[in-house]
């Protein structure tokens, strides 16, 4: 078998594993993606739980007691939320009266601009909008909340994080024992390091995230917009799905302004609001909080976010970014897949000859690891 078949084979294999590994992600994600969430959420709470451990010298409490310190607070969160969220869909019949204003102005512009037809024109926007409006937000969100699959991805989410928590040592172990005793100390510094940027990210993104929603919740009370601390900390969590999130953030409290408003000031000034608000989060409150921890350039976070979006949904833009940086830690492990982890990152363009002189070796290109025996 020459060279070139020697590379085309394993090529192939390697694509084949590839698709294997996306269809496997597709049809078990419903198993997969509270076990992720439950394994992030165990890396956040670890720190803690150590800390309490150390004082009580017993593991289970140790993690109940993180558990009810962590809980209470956010179950009180989500019934904040959901209290909100329930006076936002009461008020919904008044938001369709005033849609329908709105979209009958529109229709008129469209009229004098274009000249369509008035009753074909007037027919589908007074129909189709409001079935859109009724029959998207008056069910979604209550069904999402109280559905079982989300109930259950839930517990499981707890259930996976507790025995993550409480067998740690165990999987630790696991994994070093797979290894070769000269690598064993290389693979331990490999995990606490994943540890340690995940485990910063998640935290400065959590707190990125209050600190949003109190100055959207202000500018919002500033202007006068109700419901204002719904839509500054909904606009807070939809900072953790990065570029979607921000657009998101302000384009449902400008629609619903809209919807009550009397004219435009007030929606603009919800956009300049949020406008405000982004810019502080990009210059000084993500930097100083959560830093570049994860270390991911923009082209490579919006592709992770475009991958995961597409196999696991909402869930899987959620957690592209913190899988990602995981993958890119793992590269800089193996040589033929440093390079990747570099073009991943935001090192490799600020580098010229430097950069070339040290990766310049076969061991860091793919067609060496192609033709390796």
């Amino acid at each position: 078998m020459n060279v070139k078949t020697t590379d085309f084979t394993r090529l192939a294999a390697i694509v084949i594993l590839l698709f294997l590994l996306v269809y496997f992600l597709i049809v078990a994600r419903h198993l997969l993606i509270p076990l992720v969430f439950g394994g992030l959420l165990a890396i956040v709470l670890n720190p803690l739980c150590r800390k309490i451990e150390d004082r009580i010298q017993w593991r289970i409490p140790s993690i109940f007691l993180t558990f009810l310190l962590i809980g209470l607070p956010v179950l009180g969160f989500c019934y904040f939320i959901y209290i909100e969220i329930t006076d936002v869909i009461s008020s919904l019949p008044d938001i369709e009266n005033r849609f329908k204003e709105i979209t009958n102005e529109f229709y008129i512009w469209v009229y004098r601009q274009f000249g369509f037809t008035k009753a074909e024109s007037e027919k589908w926007i007074m129909e189709t909008f409001p079935q859109i409006l009724n029959g998207s937000l008056t069910s979604t969100f209550p069904r999402m909340i109280a559905s079982a699959s989300f109930l259950i991805n839930s517990l499981l989410t707890f259930v996976y994080c507790f025995f993550f928590m409480l067998y740690r040592t165990a999987f630790k172990n696991f994994f070093l024992i797979q290894m070769t005793e000269e690598n064993r100390e290389k693979a331990e510094a490999l995990l606490e390091r994943i540890n340690l940027v995940i485990g910063r990210y998640l935290v400065g993104m959590l707190l990125v995230t209050f600190v949003l929603g109190v100055l959207n919740s202000l500018g919002l009370w500033i202007i006068g917009v109700k419901y204002c601390l719904f839509w500054g900390f909904l606009g807070g969590m939809l900072a953790f799905i990065p570029y979607l999130g921000t657009f998101l953030a302000a384009f449902l409290p400008f629609l619903y302004t809209l919807s009550l408003s009397n004219g435009w000031f007030q929606p603009l000034l919800v956009i300049l609001v949020f406008n405000i608000v982004q810019l502080l989060e990009n210059n000084l409150i993500t930097p100083k909080i959560a830093g570049a921890s994860v270390k991911l350039n923009p082209l490579a976070s919006i592709l992770s976010l475009l991958i995961w979006g597409s196999i696991w949904g909402i869930a899987g833009l959620v957690i592209a970014i913190p899988l990602m940086a995981i993958f890119k830690i793992i590269m800089e492990q193996v040589d033929v897949l440093r390079p990747i982890s570099m073009l991943l990152g935001t090192e490799i363009g600020n580098k010229e000859g430097q950069l070339l002189q040290k990766f310049d070796h076969p061991r860091f290109r793919l067609s060496q690891f192609l033709r390796r025996k």
